[in-house]
């Protein structure tokens, strides 16, 4: 017979299993119809087999053989690329279902952390559904490049385990597990750096006030920054044209203002302004819930919020919405900690809570669907990104031949035949569509101009 410990342990695991379910179905019934997308942008020429001399230069230099990218010193990400390439090639579906995985492990692994906090089930569901359903989120499941930053995601978690570890036992095992964890974090992308204060954060208020906890958390602090400052030390040796640290505390603070909003700030029609609208109203519904809930509610909403504030440190270099990776899933939490904690406090408002929770998350879903189509394989902005890696500025990056042609068969099927076309003819022909009001996919094959096109990747 097993020990309740055991019991206990399988019976976390079925739980956690079970939330991932949950979360891959959500995410497989909002992107399914992006699955066959072909790849497009980035994607072009990151995502293939690399030989072993790019792979050994990405050691001592840019992570982009054809240094076409924002200079940066990501060597794993190099490593990542070429080994999932090497397990699902040319198909898409299959790297995207990768992808939906990992998200969903990961959405499954913070609701381990929140659990620890005094989470129960529907916290995490609703947290992590208000994280994937975001419009910031479509880049790490739509786009395959992006869904790199998955990965960070996974580091991180390892990173907090044995930072936890290390809290509970002193051992100095689980300290080094969680300092290889954020070395390798860093090497993976640089604005990992942007979710280290929420390891320190989620350790106080997983150990505040057990013995020794300042000192053992000091130590953790102090060791990461060693750490850090020695692999900025060999970025800024192996890259130095990469982005250098700066502090543009404004970005900072609009990154903060964009994350507590997770429908986006942009509207196309009467529903999608009602739910911008809803979610710009959305931080008082928080306040007000971490006014009348719980104590452990409250304390892991603010802990999640103030993560989130710290994650949305990327912004003080570099402002891109891709970036928003960490902060929108720990918003996520925050408001899930908050609403849901009131909820349990007092019955007499779960309804208009779990009612406000459903509405937020219809109004993310309807304008992120929208959002999606962005990545379209006829939509304006793909055919003018996937056009650049052939006929534009990018057209002596390495791209694998018969991602190349599909680029090619692509364009030429509405008219695009050659550098020419690419530069003069598309740009008239967006034009057209737009005046047109062409904003969806046909029947017939036309191309379209998507009505949040001018979003993708701005800051």
């Amino acid at each position: 017979m097993s020990s309740p410990r055991t019991a206990g342990d399988r019976g976390d695991a079925a739980v956690t299993a079970a939330h991932a379910a949950v979360f891959a179905v959500a995410l497989l019934a909002l992107a399914g119809s992006t699955l066959t997308w072909p790849m497009t942008y980035d994607d072009l020429h990151l995502i293939r087999t690399f030989s072993g001399q790019e792979i050994g230069r990405a050691f001592t230099g840019t992570y982009d053989p054809d240094d076409m990218e924002v200079g940066g010193y990501r060597p794993l990400t190099v490593v990542f690329n070429h080994a999932r390439h090497l397990l699902f090639g040319e198909s898409v579906l299959a790297h995207r279902l990768f992808l939906i995985a990992l998200y969903a492990a990961f959405l499954a692994g913070l609701g381990v952390v929140a659990r620890a906090l005094g989470a129960g089930s529907a916290e995490v569901l609703a947290s992590g559904l208000l994280a994937l359903l975001s419009r910031y989120s479509v880049y790490h499941y739509v786009f395959l490049t992006d869904g790199a930053h998955l990965v960070q995601g996974i580091f991180f978690l390892a990173a907090l385990a044995g930072l936890w570890s290390w809290m509970r036992s002193a051992a100095a095992l689980p300290l080094t597990c969680s300092l290889a964890a954020v070395a390798a974090g860093v090497l993976f992308r640089e604005d990992t750096l942007g979710a280290v204060p929420a390891l320190w954060l989620l350790a106080w208020a997983r150990f505040r006030g057990q013995p020794r906890a300042v000192h053992r958390l000091g130590l953790h602090v102090a060791s990461t920054a060693a750490v850090v400052l020695a692999l900025l030390a060999v970025r800024a040796h192996f890259v130095a044209s990469a982005p250098q640290p700066a502090i543009h505390l404004g970005a900072w603070l609009d990154y903060v203002v964009r994350t507590s909003s997770l429908a986006g700030a942009e509207s196309f029609d009467p529903f999608s302004r009602w739910a911008v609208a809803s979610w710009r109203w959305a931080p008082l519904a928080l306040v007000a819930g971490l006014l009348v809930s719980d104590a452990g509610g409250r304390l892991r909403a603010l802990t999640w919020a103030a993560c989130a504030a710290a994650a949305c440190s990327p912004a003080l270099t570099l402002r891109r919405e891709d970036l928003l990776f960490f902060p929108v899933c720990f918003a996520g939490m925050a408001y899930a900690a908050a609403l849901v904690g009131a909820a349990r406090r007092h019955s007499t408002v779960a309804w208009a809570t779990a009612a406000l929770l459903v509405w937020l998350a219809a109004g993310e879903a309807y304008v992120t669907r929208e959002f999606m189509r962005v990545f379209h394989p006829l939509s304006s902005t793909s055919l003018t990104w996937s056009g650049a890696f052939v006929y534009g500025y990018y057209g002596d990056a390495t791209v694998p031949a018969v991602r190349r042609q599909e680029v090619i068969d692509r364009l030429a099927a509405v008219g695009i035949r050659g550098s020419r076309d690419y530069f003069e003819k598309l740009p008239r022909k967006i034009y057209n569509l737009e005046q047109e009001g062409q904003r969806e996919p046909s029947n017939d094959g036309r191309p379209f101009v998507p009505r949040l096109h001018f979003r993708a990747f701005k800051p």
